[in-house]
């Protein structure tokens, strides 16, 4: 599985290699070796191609070994964070529990451990979950829960729904308000200008 992982990345340059190696008569070795420095950005210089058909060769396809090179490595950092990832989930499901682990997991002061706090903590220490995201989405259900029961249910989204009515005709009252406003006082300034002309 480990093989089939990192072909795609290998191939390219494995064949560019040999491609390489036949157009500027060199040993197979010597391609391969020559495609690899030039993968991984190393370019020592000892090696390159001659030939006119090497340099256009080299030129159109550096660029895909590069690109390749980049997706070998990426999946060899994957690999490690995911080996990693796995032996402390492991050491997680064969940890038991101590009078410590439970006042440490206790978020609520209750003596006891819930299920919820319990899967928030597993869920951050398998690094399956950001914790900071599972406290936005915490915050975010005391937002909706209005009635504070521990539920969103319908009674939440009609108050919600009031809310925003009462915005609504606040937002309507106060426009309306400015508008009488700005009569009034576009009638006083006619009558001064009328009473101007008069006198």
């Amino acid at each position: 599985s480990v093989i089939k992982r990192h072909l795609p990345g290998l191939t390219p340059m494995i064949v560019v290699g040999i491609i390489m190696a036949l157009l500027e008569k060199w040993r197979l070795s010597d391609g391969i070796y020559f495609c690899v420095v030039t993968a991984t950005t190393i370019g020592f210089g000892d090696m390159s191609p001659s030939s006119q058909l090497g340099k256009i060769y080299a030129i159109i396809f550096i660029p895909i070994v590069v690109g390749a090179m980049g997706y070998s490595l990426g999946e060899v950092a994957s690999s490690i964070v995911e080996y990693r990832r796995d032996e402390l989930t492991k050491k997680l499901w064969s940890k038991k529990l101590t009078i410590e682990d439970i006042e440490a997991l206790d978020e609520g002061h209750h003596g006891g451990v819930s299920e919820l706090e319990f899967m928030k903590f597993m869920l951050v220490a398998m690094k399956k979950v950001d914790g900071a995201l599972i406290d936005d989405l915490h915050k975010q259900f005391h937002q909706l829960d209005l009635t504070g029961d521990g539920q969103i249910t319908k009674k939440d989204l009609k108050i919600m729904a009031t809310r925003r009515m009462r915005k609504v005709s606040h937002k309507l009252k106060l426009y309306q308000y400015k508008k009488r406003i700005m009569k009034k006082q576009t009638s006083a300034f006619s009558a001064r200008n009328l009473f101007r002309r008069d006198s």
